[in-house]
């Protein structure tokens, strides 16, 4: 199936840089799954530490939390764009807070919706058919059910081995089942305007730097089609996005998608880079912190025309032949 894009963005030349306050942001498990470790002021996940590079704190959870509603606004309010009709078994991979999970619960109160993640940070008072465990995503699949849905959002940094991710969701999906990643790309920009010593340039080039010696491939979105057809699905389809980074391009709908993305990253740029910089760049502390302080400036200026590549990819397992189900 052909790529679908949306259209090119503009600059909204009446924007320069933004105020510096506009942007804010108002089943038993052993115990030792709830000792976090604490790094550099930050708290991670316990169960398999490191495995995941970002934290798991209140500050970060309230940051997923929000950039689920910027997910919402990227696809139009369409929690998943794969045509799956009447779901039973759903699977959400790396669901962090839940919120995605939750949300499909509420939508399908008949399906069972199960939401996997290193970290129990979901919420108690959940739907009834809604449910999460502790779980490695990379680690072999005992699950004893196939699923009509594999979901899995803004994975960036957390994939190493992306062919045996794809391989266990292909054989964890019922025949007709779909699997769907909803991921982002290091931010760019089209028109040069990202300049070169920039500190936001230093970061992204940096980031992408730590998240490749860390086994993680940071353009990995931009590959789910060819590995999901590679694998063996079908119907595959690549949807590209074009997330701005903050005001600058022009329309109601862009503005406000790079208004709300300039709060996430800023919230979440310490999360997204204190344990990549000081682990896989050997950086201090102090290092880290100085970028972040002149790439947090950077970010909020409407002159550097960058955006975030989001890509919704999905495809479909093909359906049972008719001779597959005569036993000889």
């Amino acid at each position: 199936m052909a790529e679908q894009h949306e259209f090119p963005l503009t600059v909204d030349e009446s924007d320069s840089t933004l105020g510096e306050d506009e942007y804010s942001d108002d089943e038993t498990i052993a115990s030792s799954i709830f000792k976090y470790p604490e790094e550099n002021g930050r708290q991670y996940h316990a169960y398999k530490d490191g495995t995941y590079l970002f934290p798991n704190d209140k500050p970060e959870q309230n940051r997923l939390d929000f950039q689920h509603q910027l997910s919402l606004h990227v696809g139009q309010g369409k929690l998943y764009l794969s045509p799956v009709k009447n779901p039973s078994e759903i699977l959400d991979i790396g669901t962090g807070t839940g919120v995605w999970a939750i949300d499909v619960a509420d939508e399908h109160e008949s399906a069972r919706v199960t939401g996997i993640d290193l970290s129990p940070i979901q919420p108690e008072l959940v739907p009834p058919n809604c449910h999460f465990q502790i779980s490695d995503f990379e680690d072999p699949w005992d699950f004893k059910r196939q699923f009509d849905l594999i979901h899995g959002r803004l994975l960036i940094g957390s994939i190493s081995n992306p062919r045996q991710l794809i391989q266990h969701a292909y054989e964890s999906l019922k025949p007709g089942g779909w699997l769907e990643f909803q991921d982002a790309c290091p931010p760019r920009s089209d028109d040069s305007t990202i300049p070169l010593h920039s500190a936001y340039r230093q970061w992204v080039d940096a980031w992408c730097d730590a998240l490749t010696r860390g086994g993680r491939d940071p353009f990995l979105a931009a590959k789910y089609g060819d590995l999901l057809r590679e694998a063996g699905f079908i119907n595959v389809n690549v949807r590209e996005y074009k997330v701005p980074q903050n005001c600058w391009a022009k329309g109601r709908h862009y503005k406000k998608l790079g208004f709300w993305n300039a709060v996430n990253i800023l919230n979440g740029i310490e999360g997204l880079s204190m344990r990549p910089f000081t682990r896989h760049l050997r950086w201090s502390v102090e290092h880290v912190q100085v970028l972040l302080a002149d790439t947090r400036s950077d970010i909020k200026n409407a002159k550097i025309h960058a955006y975030w590549p989001v890509y919704v990819v999905y495809g479909k397992k093909p359906e049972a032949t008719f001779s597959q189900g005569i036993s000889t």
